[in-house]
């Protein structure tokens, strides 16, 4: 079975005011389950599923570096995958980031094109493809009632870390959702809240944020054979 290309954007942005969680190190790797398809006459076609690993390789003052690999875990991996670095600065955008600044995270992210995203509130967590279930979660979201385009972004109120991700179009559907962490959260407590930022105004992005997630715009493309 061949699968056809697909794209997936997966871009946060922040502010420079936005903090990097402590256990953000070198060393930690964080891995994501990612799937996606295309949509036709309101059903989904030609869909891919991804195994998505970040590395982080050095931590220096507010910038982040790392490895990323994706592979298709439904094809030998010797067939198809994808290496490669990403760095992330913050209050800029960035590729491959997996956290938000728990103190700030709606002032921490924004959408793939600089929209601003909403805080949701407190949501319960579990992953459809067997990840573990976290507590204490929250939702940042981004909706646009003229374009259908909507971004959720489920993130660990205590420790900032990425749970799950969505992006969704008329013609296009992305999620990610978090499977396994090298780091001991249990005892991390995030510094003292900061003073309550004003909300932006309502526009149109992803996260890309200096100190966000999952990180830029990731092209990649998976094909399986008979």
């Amino acid at each position: 079975m061949r699968w056809a290309a697909f794209a997936v954007l997966l871009c946060f942005a922040g502010l420079v005011s936005a903090l990097i969680p402590s256990w953000v190190q070198p060393g930690v790797t964080v891995v994501y389950d990612g799937v996606g398809s295309g949509i036709q006459n309101g059903q989904p076609v030609n869909g891919v599923q991804t195994l998505i690993t970040m590395r982080v390789t050095s931590v220096s003052g507010n910038t982040v570096a790392g490895t990323y690999n994706v592979i298709n875990p439904t094809i030998d991996p010797s067939i198809w995958q994808l290496n490669g670095q990403w760095s992330c600065i913050d209050g800029q955008a960035c590729d491959w980031r997996f956290w938000v600044d728990p103190t700030n995270p709606a002032a921490s992210v924004k959408g793939p094109h600089g929209e601003p995203y909403t805080e949701g509130g407190p949501v319960s967590y579990s992953s459809p493809l067997g990840g573990p279930v976290l507590d204490g979660t929250h939702v940042l979201y981004y909706q646009n009632a003229d374009t259908h385009v909507e971004y959720h972004l489920t993130y660990q109120a205590r420790t900032g870390l990425i749970a799950a991700y969505a992006e969704i179009y008329p013609s296009q559907l992305t999620y990610l959702y978090f499977r396994s962490i090298s780091a001991d959260l249990s005892g991390y407590q995030p510094p003292s809240q900061p003073p309550a930022q004003p909300a932006g105004p309502t526009g149109g992005g992803l996260p890309c944020a200096g100190g966000l997630i999952l990180m830029g715009t990731l092209l990649f493309a998976a094909f399986g054979k008979r």
